[in-house]
């Protein structure tokens, strides 16, 4: 329930305590209520607005989005150096990157890995990594939400854990990641260190196949969509050679089209594995990615148990924030034991940004662009 107490205060009554309320509200905008009436949903989608620092001026559909600075902006500690801002959609990444070395655009969100020295020596523009709060991992159809397949079975789930070598992908094919043993990302409040992920054992993998029943090993579908992930294509392909190296013979099916993807995902029909990654609404709390991804019920969800629901229940309900770390310490271990996915990590994405500004990421990926600055 939302009560307005004045022009400038609301007061809002939940139906019982949630503790990451006001880190939730980020995912909300304000729009002017008489406006919304007036013109409707459809015209706003068109005519976009806000109350940030910039103002909506035009936007050409699969080109470009124009704003103009806000002189009226409520904060007046906040100005954006930059009169006017540009926001082009320009398809492919080496397309983005050539632009950005040629001068026509000063911040690109992808700069591919081998691409980066490239980038250095420009003397253009500077790759700058940050490490992010999105967590990727390969997610497994625990509960044959998909139809029955073999990773029901624990034993196998633990099997394409241990085929897998984590540690050697981060190494080798990211421009760094942050191990997430049981899904959480060391930035989400509630991670437990303590936790230790898999290691690279291929023969504990086959010995935990043929216990499972599967001596010959199996043969499974694996979805993918379309990602702007780091190297995803490479990863994916070196997990597949490392799980068939046991017996978990994987055979692609990529689909080009994301809502596509995204729709067979929230159907239950990308199974009985695919490849996934959550950036947790940008909300640095377990409950940003336990609730959505593991919770029983939630679309996003191939996996469900009733002892780890009761636990995110009560982590979400709590506003004590040493019960709630225990609380989820908890359920960490049984996310680690179940082995819902195969554990990867939390991203280190890659900006590209001109020499002729002074501009850094974020890490929960909001480019705040009226923060950019002529370099001094």
């Amino acid at each position: 329930m939302c009560i307005r107490d004045s022009d400038y205060t609301v007061h809002v009554k939940t139906k019982e305590p949630y503790p990451i309320f006001t880190e939730r509200l980020q995912n909300f905008q304000m729009i002017p209520e008489k406006l919304a009436q007036e013109k409707g949903d459809a015209w706003l989608a068109e005519n976009p607005v806000g109350s940030g620092p910039y103002k909506f001026v035009e936007w050409k559909h699969g080109q470009s989005i124009t704003l103009t600075r806000n002189d009226d902006y409520w904060n007046k500690d906040v100005r954006a150096p930059y009169k006017d801002l540009t926001i082009r959609f320009v398809p492919g990444v080496p397309t983005q990157l050539a632009e950005l070395l040629a001068g026509n655009v000063d911040i690109i969100r992808v700069v591919p890995y081998d691409q980066m020295k490239a980038v250095e020596k420009s003397g253009v523009a500077t790759p700058i990594t940050q490490a992010i709060l999105r967590v990727g991992y390969t997610r497994l159809d625990a509960m044959g939400r998909s139809g029955p397949n073999p990773f029901q079975d624990v034993k196998v789930r633990h099997a394409a854990n241990h085929a897998c070598d984590i540690q050697g992908y981060i190494d080798t094919l990211q421009p760094g990641g942050d191990r997430t043993p049981a899904m959480l990302n060391p930035k989400h409040f509630g991670f437990d260190p303590s936790i230790e992920p898999h290691d690279y054992n291929p023969d504990k993998a086959k010995q935990l196949l043929t216990e499972a029943g599967h001596p010959d090993g199996i043969d499974v579908k694996w979805v993918r969509g379309p990602s702007s992930m780091p190297n995803q294509d490479q990863v994916d392909q070196a997990m597949q050679r490392d799980l068939a190296a046991v017996g978990i013979r994987c055979e692609f099916e990529t689909l080009s089209d994301g809502n596509v993807f995204t729709t067979r995902h929230n159907e239950g029909k990308a199974g009985p594995m695919h490849s996934y990654n959550w950036g947790s609404y940008s909300v640095f709390d377990a409950d940003g990615i336990y609730w959505d991804q593991l919770h029983t019920g939630s679309i996003f969800t191939y996996y469900s148990n009733p002892e780890l629901d009761a636990l995110l229940d009560e982590g979400r309900s709590s506003l004590d924030q040493d019960h709630r770390k225990e609380v989820y310490s908890k359920a960490q271990r049984i996310v680690r034991d179940e082995a819902p996915v195969i554990f990867m990590w939390g991203f280190h994405s890659v900006w590209g940004v001109s020499n002729k500004i002074d501009w850094k990421p974020r890490p929960d990926e909001i480019d705040m662009y009226f923060t950019a600055k002529p370099k001094a």
